[in-house]
């Protein structure tokens, strides 16, 4: 079966079980609000320790819940809700579709269709969470629709309808989430510019390492950035950054999309006499730490309320 056809019945069962009375919308549930319906197969271990080690609930994507009279019972998610609990975050609150109103019949079938969207690009997955107004899927949406982006889940072999596609999703909602739209309509437009002729992929460390340059050097002109990433182009960035993660893992400080930022300020302050930019990227990590562990507690604290 594939993909589209996938879709077309995905949104077809979706119809009908609202037609019939059934109602879905977008929420929050903490792990440890969970339980497991009658219908669920049995927890492979393996899966979740895959999912459990290096946890991150940014990046956990979003359930799918029935809620009935006595709580609430997952029809997508229940490995990563079980990693969730056995890395300590139980009772942080995750993104979900929370049905109502679904027959017994009704979760099942809902339950085997899920299983194959599963096999759907995550581009689906965006622009449904958009559809039920997510503010950070809808401005993502709308952010690519404005700039001709389109958001892809892999990078294809051949660039399609001209199109520069986003293959870097998470990133991208992450640069939302934690710096707002701005941030990321910024880091868009600069390698739109730079890299337009040359690179079709915007991919997830290429796009979280401009933005960490931005939020560490905010006041850095976008026109003179934009000249070096075109002076340097494409390809000798991305083997820079390579260089620098090297550099970076030697000495510990390995993090994700950091050696990109930390390429282009090299780039950028090449041959400068004037107007260089210091390394401020172990500030902006505690920084950022200290958001995300924000974020999370406010999650925590909706859960319980």
């Amino acid at each position: 079966m594939n993909r589209n056809t996938v879709a077309a019945g995905m949104r077809a069962l979706e119809d009908r079980k609202q037609a019939a009375g059934a109602r879905v919308r977008l929420g929050w549930v903490a792990p440890n609000q969970l339980k497991v319906p009658e219908y669920q197969g049995p927890l492979q271990p393996r899966r979740v320790a895959e999912i459990r080690d290096g946890f991150d609930a940014r990046f956990a994507g979003t359930l799918v819940v029935a809620e009935r009279a006595d709580g609430f019972y997952a029809l997508d998610g229940q490995h990563r809700a079980e990693a969730a609990r056995q890395a300590g975050y139980g009772d942080v609150a995750m993104r979900a579709e929370i049905w109502t109103g679904l027959s017994p019949h009704d979760e099942r079938e809902m339950y085997l269709a899920l299983a194959y969207r599963r096999e759907q690009t995550r581009a689906n997955t965006v622009e449904v969470k958009a559809e039920l107004g997510s503010p950070v899927e809808a401005a993502l949406v709308r952010m690519c629709q404005e700039r001709a982006i389109e958001i892809a889940n892999s990078r294809p072999g051949h660039k399609q309808g001209g199109h520069m596609l986003l293959t870097g999703i998470k990133a991208a909602t992450d640069v939302i989430e934690l710096r707002g739209s701005d941030h990321l309509a910024w880091c868009f437009d600069v390698l739109l510019a730079a890299f337009a002729g040359e690179q079709y992929s915007l991919g997830s460390e290429m796009l979280a390492g401009v933005a960490q340059f931005h939020a560490a050097h905010p006041s850095a002109p976008k026109g003179e950035v934009v000249a070096t990433l075109r002076r340097v182009g494409v390809g000798q960035f991305k083997i820079d950054a390579k260089r620098q993660r090297i550099a970076d893992e030697s000495d510990g400080g390995r993090r994700t999309g950091y050696h990109y930022g930390r390429a282009l300020l090299t780039n950028y302050n090449y041959r400068r006499t004037s107007g260089r930019l210091m390394d401020a990227f172990n500030d902006l990590a505690e920084q950022d730490r200290r958001a995300r562990s924000a974020m999370l507690a406010e999650r925590r604290n909706g859960a319980a309320g």
